[in-house]
């Protein structure tokens, strides 16, 4: 009983983890404040690794546990499980996109570009083990997790409004204004007295 506990409170603050790091992953790029920015992104690193931590953790104990037939293969391979095979494929789907997720970050200094397409499977991720979550999940009808998915499509889709309308904000210092001097006077001419040659003017 305790590890099925276990299986249940980690799945569910994993996907919790996972909907803050979605969140925060499609507003911190239009953030135009740097420490905001700065604050956004280690927010958005730290919840998807504690959440990629949780899941794997979700992932052994569901293994391990005896309640409910799920093997290593069954976990990591969509369809292979006996035991509701349609919701179990799901979250081994979205574990083996996580899996790629995880290694495309530990390759980005190689391929920033690359990176960033790949990265994109956050919201596979995301989506796939929501659906898993209430598939098979026991908890899916109490109040926890009603709660949890309805703020967390509703977070989603606000800042993906939110970023569709801002934009991205520029990387990098801000470019120093350029000022336009304005030309000096031109002083106005001083008049000369006239003299006539050989008398007074």
């Amino acid at each position: 009983m305790i590890t099925w506990a276990l299986l249940r409170s980690s799945g569910v603050i994993a996907l919790g983890l996972l909907s803050l790091a979605v969140v925060l992953g499609i507003v911190g790029p239009a953030i135009r404040r740097p420490r905001t920015r700065l604050v956004c992104v280690s927010l958005h690193r730290t919840s998807a690794v504690v959440g990629t931590v949780l899941i794997a953790g979700h992932v052994l104990l569901a293994v391990l546990d005896s309640w409910v037939p799920i093997s290593p293969l069954a976990a990591a391979i969509p369809g292979v499980s006996q035991w509701e095979p349609e919701w179990i494929g799901l979250g081994a789907l979205s574990l083996d996109l996580l899996a790629v997720l995880m290694v495309s970050s530990a390759l980005r200094t190689r391929n920033a570009r690359s990176w960033w397409k790949w990265h994109r499977l956050a919201y596979a991720v995301w989506l796939l083990a929501m659906v898993h979550a209430f598939g098979v999940g026991t908890d899916r009808s109490s109040w926890v997790m009603l709660t949890l998915a309805g703020v967390s499509a509703v977070a989603v889709a606000a800042a993906t409004i939110a970023r569709l309308f801002a934009g991205d904000a520029p990387v990098g210092p801000r470019p120093a204004p350029v000022i336009i001097a304005e030309p000096p006077p031109v002083p106005e001419p001083v008049p000369v007295p006239y003299k006539m040659p050989g008398g007074n003017s």
